[in-house]
């Protein structure tokens, strides 16, 4: 029998067990005074200006499941706490994080958690009795108790309980909280499902939609003043603020998934089926089936597309708009009950039932980055992602906080990929932090293995970019092809080195020897621009050589007619010495040249092309006559 089975017959015991009575609630409250009886005063909504918290389940009251914050690529720990577990329970559920601390209920003793988002430090705890994300928002954190019937609202910063409400005709209150516009929606089961609507601050009843069924335990969205929610077979939408039925859609299958809002489509997982749709008409808009599977699996949606996990241990990707399926990736366990976190590119979601893990997708694609061992139970998970991090509920009573250290070049490039000797080039190298941490750390550039410079980066902020020059001065390289590359140095704690180096490709130096002059001449070296066939043509060829050093040099020297037909070569190899050095050639001219300009090339390397050697320097040519004998 399945563990769904095994639910239903539970809940319907209990049904059994109770007398269905008329509904109340009972409220005890703890409010600033606001100047007026019995009412209180909302202010603020926790957020830090900039940071992209996840505050509820699925991160915001439509549970889209998506944050523009940054997030993890590696499965580094930045820190694991233990919050509660004994022999037989350790779940601890799916956290917020809002204000640079994580809330976390854990079922094992029924404390709501408070942590220290940055080292896991308990900072409070308090007894809520709860089994979901709770919602964070005006300095007050909401929780249901799952079996106690009651709506607690505690202090953020303290823990110290300002209302709690108690829902007396059900009996359970498994549902995520969602709390918008100064109101808390929540559903409770048991005894048949209801739709609540508390005044956030005060926790006094607003309405309650019935809905005459065995058990609800999903968590309602609000979008636009509707309140959207999904139990056994049905879907309905109703006004937020009266708590009227605007429409129902009934899907005949019963899951225990939530409603997704976004773009005006809502996307609901019903039995085999993810269903899409009209958020303002209830009108299907398309439907995905995977053939003898099940979903319970709240939705995430981002970058135009629809994530969902099935029992069949996938996660499917679809078009948002279409249904069309894009991809899916198949994990080690069934992750039809919990829901995907979706921020930086990168989809995550835990598996339960086989293999317990958390895994990280790339959004785009389905490829596996990496995965995590969670513990031996991993019900109803969903990650959260805020301000760089990623936290985990667990299956072994710990709350994990996922990040670290990761510093990278993403960029190098010269001002030139071809350079005299002499000449200076600037390498500009563009490194980030894609880590959670501030950092300072070096880049090193270099010409084969060879130091160009070092520039440190201070406190570079996460995902920041900085661009550095180096300039290289090139004097006395030999010429030759050199590979330039940077080198971000590697921080404490960082474990991802491979993107700290960068490799650009080559650059071509041209040695310090250089062709300064090439004349015609006679025997002497004395200028001299006619020559007779069948005798003797002298060519002087003066180098240059700005090296400290001798450079080894091979000089060639090539005689064309005005055809472009070779009459003679010659070439000397040797060393070349700093400073002017001249070299007379004598090229034999044929006695059957042709008349007229012929034209000499000089030319200079370091050995024959066919040995490996290439040019110090361009070719230089001049022109001379040759006439009859």
């Amino acid at each position: 029998m399945n563990k769904k089975a095994v639910l239903l017959i539970f809940v319907s015991i209990l049904l059994f067990s109770f007398v269905s009575g008329i509904a109340f609630v009972e409220t005890r409250i703890d409010v600033a005074d606001s100047g007026k009886p019995g009412q209180g005063v909302l202010s603020g909504s926790g957020e830090s200006e900039g940071v992209d918290w996840w505050p509820m389940f699925q991160h915001d009251p439509s549970h889209t499941g998506y944050s523009t914050s940054k997030a993890p690529k590696t499965n580094d720990t930045l820190w694991s706490t233990t919050v509660g577990e004994n022999q037989w329970i350790k779940d601890v559920y799916s956290p917020a994080v809002v204000d640079g601390k994580v809330y976390a209920n854990s079922r094992a003793n029924g404390y709501l958690n408070c942590l220290n988002a940055s080292t896991g430090e308990q900072i409070w705890r308090n007894y809520t009795g709860s089994e979901t994300c709770p919602a964070v928002a005006y300095g007050r954190v909401y929780s249901g108790g799952a079996n106690d019937q009651t709506i607690h609202c505690l202090n953020a910063s303290t823990g110290e309980e300002m209302w709690s409400t108690r829902v007396v005709d059900r009996f359970f209150v498994y549902s995520a909280p969602a709390v918008e516009d100064g109101k808390l929606y929540i559903c409770g089961s048991g005894g048949g499902g209801s739709i609540f609507c508390f005044n956030a601050t005060t926790g006094e009843q607003i309405w309650k939609f019935d809905w005459n069924t065995a058990a609800d335990i999903s968590s309602p969205a609000v979008v636009d003043g509707r309140v959207y929610a999904h139990a056994d077979g049905s879907t309905r939408c109703l006004n937020a603020s009266t708590g009227e039925q605007i429409w129902a859609y009934f899907i005949e299958a019963n899951s225990l998934s939530s409603p997704t809002v976004a773009d005006g489509r809502v996307y609901v997982g019903a039995g085999a089926k993810l269903v899409c749709l009209n958020a303002s008409t209830g009108e299907l808009l398309w439907e995905h089936e995977v053939v003898g599977q099940w979903t319970d699996s709240s939705s995430a949606v981002a970058y135009g597309r629809v994530y969902v996990g099935f029992y069949d241990h996938n996660v499917y990707c679809l078009n948002a708009s279409t249904g069309e399926q894009l991809w899916k990736c198949t994990t080690g366990g069934d992750i039809a009950i919990c829901s995907p976190a979706i921020a930086s590119g990168k989809v995550y979601i835990t598996s339960s039932y086989a293999d317990y893990k958390l895994y990280c997708l790339n959004a785009f694609t389905g490829d596996f980055i990496w995965a995590y061992k969670l513990g031996e139970w991993t019900y109803k998970l969903s990650p959260t992602v805020a301000d760089g991090k990623l936290y985990s509920g667990s299956g072994d009573g710990k709350v994990y906080c996922f990040g670290g250290h990761d510093v990278a070049v993403v960029d190098t490039s010269p001002s030139s990929t071809e350079a005299y000797a002499g000449d200076t080039i600037n390498v500009t190298v563009t490194a980030r932090n894609e880590g959670t941490f501030n950092e300072t750390f070096s880049v090193r550039t270099y010409y084969d293995s060879t130091l160009v410079g070092t520039q440190t980066i201070t406190d570079l902020p996460q995902d920041e970019e900085k661009t550095l020059t180096f300039s290289w001065n090139t004097t006395d390289v030999p010429g030759g092809y050199y590979t330039i590359s940077a080198n971000a140095t590697t921080v404490p704690g960082e474990t991802d080195i491979a993107d700290n180096n960068f490799i650009y490709g080559t650059i071509t130096v041209t040695s310090p020897v250089r062709i300064a002059e090439v004349i015609p001449c006679n025997q002497t070296g004395n200028p001299k621009g006619t020559f007779q066939r069948g005798t003797i043509a002298y060519f002087k060829v003066t180098i240059n050589s700005t090296a400290l050093i001798p450079q080894s040099t091979l000089i060639t020297i090539n005689l064309y007619d005005n055809t472009s037909i070779t009459l003679s070569v010659e070439s000397i190899q040797g060393p070349t010495w700093p400073g002017t050095s001249t070299i007379i050639f004598g090229l034999s001219i044929p006695a059957t040249a042709t008349i007229g300009t012929a034209t000499v090339y000089a030319c200079a390397y370091t050995d024959w092309p066919s040995l490996g050697g290439f040019p110090h320097c361009p070719e230089m040519s001049v022109t001379l006559e040759i006439t009859g004998s």
